[in-house]
């Protein structure tokens, strides 16, 4: 799954691939491909914010996250998960 925070001043619109568990926490997948995805592959997950007040660089995270019910950022096979965390910036 991909973990979404949105950033001070902004909510998250529910998407059709996306669980919203809260006003700004949504996570979102891309299906079974990203499973067998290799080095450089990419995927679009269109995600919806809602500006509500205007904060200048306001900062939020994506992250890839594995297991439930508590998803973590830790991922058993990837040799690198310091990469995985990235953050989101609204201007």
């Amino acid at each position: 799954f991909v973990k979404v925070t949105a950033p001070p001043g902004a909510t998250v619109v529910p998407g059709p691939d996306c669980n919203t568990v809260s006003s700004t926490v949504e996570y979102c997948s891309a299906g079974l491909s990203t499973i067998l995805a290799y080095p450089g592959d990419s995927f679009a997950i269109p995600v919806t914010f809602r500006v509500t007040t205007m904060v200048r660089h306001a900062r939020g995270l994506v992250q890839l996250v594995w297991g439930e019910p508590v998803p973590s950022t830790t991922i058993p096979w990837d040799p690198n998960p310091r990469n995985n965390t990235a953050p989101l910036i609204l201007n």
